[in-house]
């Protein structure tokens, strides 16, 4: 009997050595995935979609391309229309549903031509990828089982939630998310539930402290902390607030003054003298120089902690904010119709807001509402900043040329003049990837807008206006 189970377990040994075993896994996959093609991940990712849901979505693309080609060998010429298969297969199950939901959000016309049958270029990333997990690594030989154990780790998490300021007696208003990365080196925002949150009795500088809350999906690198603290800044009513999330204003160095006022370099050193300081902001790139240029003449502002966050997302009252600033139109005495908008003294932004409603250069968002706290989208800034040029005759020329980007499809006919315009006047540009030989560039309309490129908008805007040397 003892001769028997030896044998057995002997067997069994041979057997599991003798199967392949996975080099490059589906987690590999996803890693070169995210890699390649980040604002891919990100926008998934930021739309709700947790990156354990994509790498099982993944597998189940490897599985079933697995069984299809034990029966017809998947070859370069049937690829295309066996994963398109798979696919239509596959994202309807129950698991699946948020992640239907977010490519539809995010890529309406590359999901309606994958109900065509056609891969449409906003999807080539990730047909791309699945195609070199098919032909480049082989995949198809066995079944990748490893997508059990293919944990995302957040390693990272911003533990600084920025500053913000309330009127003595009035409401602090807390930002909802931070930010964190995970092991991937996706970036993703986390809820935040704040624990203790200081009094408006007395002006004061005070902190708040709360704990950023971590997905089921996830799991928390050993060493990250939760704890998350904001700066809350009380000051008496009289004295108004300045912003959230650290978009404030300052007094700035006296170049920039309304229509008449040019930012310059210093004349005797011929460099600029920042009044700040950001630990996360190269100068010497675009969204440095534009960052810098705009914090210098008092347009933005950063964190507490000394950084500028560029790539975070942005809010429909902060771009508000930025916009008046901007084009110097702030009215104290005008009056918002927003209901979301109330003219209390614990809200920072009604001035802003009311500013650029009477500017007409900012609609509601369907409902009558204004959506203050709503990240805003790429279209909606630049539709907002072709109004803010259009209203100070910038525009000689306003013939479009439609057809530009890769993603024309998914301009709304609100946008077209907007987005054309602002792209054929160098303040805005997209997203450039080679596809099928060429050069495609999509300019990401349906996108959250985030900090960095509504500033570097902003800096081209001026610039243009001759505002910025």
């Amino acid at each position: 009997m003892k001769k028997k189970i030896l044998a057995l377990v002997l067997a069994l040994a041979m057997l599991i050595c003798a199967m392949p075993a996975f080099a490059y896994s589906v987690r590999d996959a996803y890693s070169d995935f995210q890699a390649e093609y980040p604002g891919f991940i990100d926008k998934l990712v930021n739309n709700g979609v947790s990156e354990k849901t994509i790498l099982n979505f993944l597998a189940e693309i490897q599985e079933d391309l697995y069984w299809k080609n034990r029966i017809r060998p998947i070859t370069e010429s049937n690829f295309k229309d066996e994963l398109i298969s798979s696919v239509r297969t596959i994202i309807f199950d129950s698991q699946f549903s948020g992640l239907s939901s977010a490519l539809l959000d995010a890529y309406p016309s590359a999901v309606s031509a994958a109900l065509k049958g056609e891969i449409h270029s906003d999807f080539m990333p990730l047909y791309n990828s699945v195609k070199s997990m098919v032909f480049d690594h082989n995949m198809l030989s066995s079944l990748d089982n490893s997508g059990d154990n293919a944990a995302v780790i957040i390693v990272s998490i911003d533990g600084q939630a920025g500053a913000v300021e309330a009127s003595v007696g009035g409401t602090v208003s807390l930002p909802s998310t931070v930010s964190a990365k995970t092991d991937t080196g996706v970036s993703m925002n986390l809820d935040v539930n704040w624990t203790d949150v200081p009094s408006t009795d007395g002006v004061g500088t005070y902190t708040a402290s709360g704990e950023a809350v971590i997905p089921a999906d996830y799991q928390l690198a050993a060493g990250v902390s939760t704890a998350v603290t904001a700066q809350v800044t009380v000051v008496e009513a009289s004295q108004g607030n300045s912003g959230n999330n650290g978009n404030s204003g300052n007094s700035g160095n006296g170049g920039y003054s309304g229509d008449n006022g040019n930012y310059t370099a210093d004349e005797n050193s011929g460099t600029v003298n920042h009044i700040y300081k950001f630990s996360d902001v190269n100068e010497n790139t675009e969204v440095g120089r534009a960052v810098y240029a705009l914090s210098d003449i008092g347009i933005i502002n950063g964190y507490a902690d000394g950084t500028f966050k560029a790539d975070n997302p942005i809010r429909r009252d902060e771009f508000a904010k930025i916009i008046v600033l901007a084009m110097d139109i702030l009215d104290i005495n005008a009056v918002s119709s927003f209901p979301d908008v109330p003219n209390t003294p614990d809200n920072w932004a009604y001035n802003y807001i009311a500013s650029a409603e009477k500017a007409a250069l900012i609609n509601g968002v369907g409902d009558g509402t204004f959506s203050p706290d709503r990240n805003i989208r790429r279209d909606e800034v630049m539709v907002i900043v072709y109004r803010a040029l259009d209203n100070k005759k910038v525009f000689k020329d306003k013939t479009i040329k439609i057809g530009t980007f890769g993603d024309d499809a998914n301009i709304a006919d609100w946008a077209n003049e907007s987005i054309y315009l602002l792209a054929q006047n160098n303040i805005v540009s997209g997203n450039t990837f080679e596809y099928q030989g060429a050069q495609v560039t999509n300019i990401d309309p349906l996108s959250n807008a985030t900090r960095g490129q509504c500033v570097v908008m902003i800096y081209n805007a001026l610039k243009l206006m001759g505002k910025i040397k």
